[in-house]
């Protein structure tokens, strides 16, 4: 497996579940670290109960979320914590001091105008403030040391507004963040959620480590590396050449491949003046306005309103219906890859959620062992 998100991941468990001994290699997080905290699209069967396994629930939701954007999103599923962070009328919206990017006061208020509800608002100081502020990570590490202050700060609002829900960001630690919310829950005695996260997300970040718990409780191999090379014997790939971060070079031998390296967060697909896949070389192409790109021209690509429709975002690898790599003619370049995810044609992140991506990297899983 060539890619560690969510597409490679469940790839990598669809195959371990089969029997097959899996290898997966990444480099670095991609598009999946970025996760707001809900789940677009479907789960794939098995997939959530794994997750749960790991210590990161998916809730089922049809609620609006609130984001930190002043909208409320809608997604199939929620982590935990932002499921919780519904918007009842006795909901109170609260920052903390030194923060940035989350206005209580101004959420409060477009999120309450959107749902139709009064929402209360609040901010809190910490007495350990730094003086350039808090950073996303920085203030969760502080509150799985200590939330104390918080929980004591908080309980007086709640008595105040006598709120049943307290909406706060996205910063209730990161790797014991469900402890964090529970010592607020149990010392303001209401329900604490957090709103969805921009970038950077540790909502995301908290996912990337589910995955990485999962990999490791399938025994599934990790290799933190970049494929730089690969060898094929006509239409099968045979090896792929690896270099690590201190630049070691080895090569492995596989009898199947499944290649999902994202599009271009996650360096899958390159689009400077040719457009290139990044690690098996496969032929990338656009077809748009009944012409065949196979350089980047961003003016034609790309659309001023980012509104509308952007068609270098389905720029990838073309693939059959089985999901092989196709080239020009439409013929198979290599019988035994699979390609899963954003590095696929056509598949964006606009229309396609992680819930697309995981389907995607497990079928493909399931294909390459049989």
């Amino acid at each position: 497996m060539i890619g560690g998100g969510i597409a490679g991941t469940a790839a990598a468990l669809a195959s371990a579940r089969g029997g097959a001994r899996v290898t997966l290699v990444r480099f670095a997080p991609g598009a999946t670290a970025l996760c707001m905290g809900g789940w677009r699209g479907p789960m794939p069967t098995g997939l959530d109960t794994e997750f749960t396994a790991a210590g990161h629930e998916w809730i089922s939701t049809s609620a609006r979320l609130p984001a930190p954007d002043g909208s409320l999103r809608t997604f199939a599923y929620a982590a935990t914590a932002q499921a919780a962070a519904s918007l009842p009328a006795s909901a109170l919206v609260c920052g903390v001091a030194g923060l940035a990017g989350f206005r209580a006061s101004i959420l409060a208020r477009l999120w309450g105008d959107e749902a139709g509800t009064e929402l209360h608002s609040a901010e809190i100081f910490l007495d350990d403030t730094p003086s350039a502020g808090w950073s996303p990570a920085s203030l969760a590490a502080r509150l799985e040391r200590q939330c104390d202050d918080l929980a004591r700060a908080l309980k007086e609002h709640v008595q105040t507004t006598r709120a049943s829900t307290v909406i706060l960001p996205a910063v209730l630690g990161i790797e014991r963040s469900e402890s964090v919310r529970t010592t607020l829950q149990q010392v303001t005695n209401c329900t604490i959620g957090e709103a969805l996260a921009g970038a950077p997300s540790l909502p995301g970040w908290r996912l990337q480590t589910a995955l990485d718990k999962l990999l490791a409780r399938a025994g599934i191999v990790v290799e933190n590396a970049r494929v730089v090379d690969r060898q094929a014997d006509r239409e099968r790939m045979q090896t792929v050449t690896l270099q690590s971060r201190s630049g070691e070079a080895r090569v492995v031998r596989a009898d199947a491949f499944v290649l999902a390296t994202g599009k271009f967060i996650g360096g899958g697909i390159e689009a400077n003046d040719e457009l290139r896949e990044s690690a098996l070389h496969l032929p990338v192409w656009l077809d748009h306005l009944g012409e065949r790109f196979e350089h980047n021209e961003p003016l034609t690509l790309t659309n001023a309103q980012r509104t509308e429709d952007q068609p270098l975002l389905a720029l990838g690898v073309a693939t059959d219906d089985e999901g092989r790599p196709v080239g020009a003619s439409g013929s198979v370049i290599y019988e035994n890859v699979w390609l899963a995810g954003a590095v696929r044609a056509g598949h964006t992140l606009g229309d396609c959620g992680l819930g697309d991506a995981a389907v995607d990297g497990w079928s493909a899983g399931e294909r390459a062992i049989q």
